[in-house]
């Protein structure tokens, strides 16, 4: 088995006696700090002991030497006489022979981050770290409490460790998990949130925060998905806020000279219960819409709208940015592109059908400029963020080009913070045909 590159732990020594006489015999070349592993078995046919079971798991082994100037084989070296309490031969520099079982002990195991859990169900979890030592028999990992297993490395750093893991949820107030690796004697406990990888990783203009798997783009470059556009001075711009909350982008088509208009804004609120089937359906067009008199900024408008009998209450906040800018919400950090618009949705004292039941906000865009293929067929294509969590969506219509980034946590109750579950509706939803036919 690889030794790591620090300082070992060699053998298994039971009593303090044994300890010394192998301290003072034993000088491991390029090792200068080692220590021995307590339990042991001894071989009556051979005189030799042996590691029995390791720290943990694994093979028994036994303990050899080899000696510098000598040319014995290492099988025939056996390094301790148990009963004699004496060191075979004469013995000043040794280097470690492949069954000696080696941990590294002066630096505890490493965790930066965790890939690859699907909440609530099993996953092969990846964890990202260093001083994993080199056998992954030794590594034990539990997250969230649950012991993984079949740990095995990746790649030939020895910096990325993957293993089973079964069904896991993360703590719902920070939307962490809680990773302890333990390595040997040495053992690490870390709180980290699952890591999210960026859209082409930033396309090399910006840098990706892994927490939220957004990237925050450099000076010049479109902080739109990737950072992969330019920007464009000469662009023509324009962003209208009716009084329902509904918004109207517009941009030109430089190469054609078209402006294009994508309408985006909350279409339904609906109430499924456990089996997704549909509660009730309440569409935004059959509320009466009130615009606040106070705007939280320069660039934010508050839409107020009552329903069941004025006891429930839909706020929507939308703001205006003409130029590149970051908003926060929740500790998240979102860079938003020039021509955007944020929504901020508030639901208060919805009435439940169940208190089991889950509650959608459903928005809606479309383009008024499309684009159909030889064929007759809508020429759309769609992205959304990979992973367990959509966390942005990316639409084309023909030439236009839509990017929707969306906060990863949200707040129920006024006080617990969960992740953001988003869903795309699919073709044969009954929101889907009404929009359709309308």
């Amino acid at each position: 088995m690889g030794a790591t590159p620090n300082a070992p732990y060699i053998g298994a020594i039971e009593s303090e006696k044994m300890y010394k006489c192998f301290s003072q015999a034993l000088n491991i070349k390029d090792y200068p700090n080692f220590r021995f592993w307590q339990v042991i078995s001894f071989n009556n046919k051979d005189g030799s002991f042996t590691r029995n079971n390791g720290p943990f798991k694994g093979t028994l082994s036994p303990l050899y030497y080899y000696n510098d100037t000598s040319n014995v084989t290492p099988s025939n070296n056996i390094l301790y006489n148990i009963y004699g309490e004496t060191i075979s031969s004469n013995i000043e520099n040794v280097n470690y022979y492949t069954p000696l079982i080696t941990f590294n002990i002066t630096d505890e195991p490493i965790i930066d981050n965790i890939t690859r859990i699907i909440p609530g169900k099993a996953s092969q979890a990846t964890i990202n770290g260093n001083h994993f030592g080199k056998d992954s028999s030794y590594v034990l990992i539990s997250i969230q409490s649950k012991q993984c297993k079949s740990p095995s490395f990746i790649g030939e750093n020895y910096q990325q460790i993957t293993s089973s893991l079964d069904s896991v949820e993360p703590y719902s107030t920070d939307l962490n998990y809680t990773v302890k690796i333990g390595v040997g004697e040495m053992l690490t406990t870390k709180v980290v949130s699952l890591a999210k990888e960026c859209l082409n990783n930033c396309s090399a203009h910006g840098i990706c925060n892994a927490t939220f798997g957004t990237c925050k783009c450099n000076s010049g470059h479109e902080p739109l998905l990737d950072c992969s556009a330019l920007v464009n001075r000469s662009q023509l711009l324009n962003t209208t806020v009716w009084d329902n909350g509904v918004s109207l982008l517009s941009t030109d088509q430089t190469i054609t000279g078209i402006v294009v208009n994508f309408t985006t804004g909350i279409q339904f609120i609906r109430e499924i219960n456990h089996d997704q089937s549909i509660i009730k359906t309440i569409s935004m067009d059959n509320l009466v819409w009130t615009q606040g008199e106070e705007k939280t900024s320069a660039s934010e408008s508050v839409f107020n709208a009552r329903m069941f009998n004025q006891r429930t209450l839909l706020q929507v906040t939308v703001g205006q940015y003409q130029d590149t800018n970051t908003t926060s919400f929740l500790g998240e950090d979102i860079q938003v592109s020039p021509n955007s618009v944020k929504y901020r949705i508030k639901i208060i004292n919805w009435v439940w059908s169940s208190p089991i039941n889950t509650l959608q906000v459903i928005f809606h865009t479309q383009s008024d400029s499309v684009e159909f293929d030889k064929c007759g067929k809508l020429k759309v294509r769609r992205d959304i963020s990979r992973g367990d969590q959509i966390i942005w969506t990316r639409v084309q219509v023909g030439r236009p080009l839509l990017n929707c980034k969306i906060a990863s946590r949200m707040v129920i109750d006024n006080s617990t913070i969960i992740p953001s579950k988003v869903t795309l509706l699919t073709n044969d939803d009954p929101v889907s045909q009404q929009i359709w036919k309308s």
